[in-house]
């Protein structure tokens, strides 16, 4: 098996690899579906305003998937979105390194389930991606986009967005009681910030 330093990146951005246990049986696997939107976020300085040459550019995401704990057995990278996982790729996931990212992780099939942010760095078992969480499956990946520092979220007392609004602007509420919304909160409309 490769070492970490011997990988190539992958070529296209859309593209899955897949490598066998060490036996030569290596392969291209048809690329997963491409991305929703193009994938752009604004260029940021070091004291938090926009790069003065400020243009927006392409954001690298890379993760490496593995279907045996400590990064051992056969292994995908994807550079995009994946619903299935296990239809054709591997039987299951059993650690991750994400090489650029961060990456949205899914305990089912087409990003439904619980949830899990990766950010770079190793995951070489599923307690260290889960926090011990009951769940020990990850069957969908897509990268987490960040649209830059500030954020605004909408909350709303009832479903589909109705009844009493809250907006949230570049800062955290430690309790919704002194904003008058008590414990219901049904509906929540992300309008900058982190999506997936």
């Amino acid at each position: 098996m490769a070492t970490r330093g011997q990988r190539k990146p992958v070529a296209d951005a859309g593209s899955r690899r897949v490598q066998g246990r060490g036996d030569g049986a290596q392969g291209m696997v048809p690329p997963c579906p491409a991305p929703r939107e193009t994938v752009q976020a604004r260029v940021w300085g070091w004291k938090g305003e926009p790069d003065p040459h400020g243009m927006l550019r392409m954001l690298p995401f890379q993760v490496i998937v593995y279907e045996m704990e400590n990064f051992q057995g056969k292994r995908c990278e994807l550079s995009a979105e994946c619903p299935s996982l296990t239809e054709s790729l591997l039987e299951k996931v059993g650690s991750i390194q994400v090489e650029s990212g961060p990456w949205l992780a899914f305990e089912r099939r087409a990003f439904r389930g619980e949830q899990f942010v990766l950010e770079k760095g190793d995951y070489p078992r599923w307690d260290a991606w889960s926090n011990s969480h009951h769940s020990d499956s990850l069957l969908s990946l897509r990268p987490l986009h960040i649209d830059g520092p500030d954020h605004k979220l909408h909350l709303f007392e009832n479903p589909a967005f109705s009844g009493r609004k809250m907006e949230i602007v570049d800062d955290d509420v430690p309790s919704l009681w002194a904003h008058g919304f008590q414990d219901r909160v049904a509906s929540i409309r992300a309008i900058n910030g982190t999506h997936s």
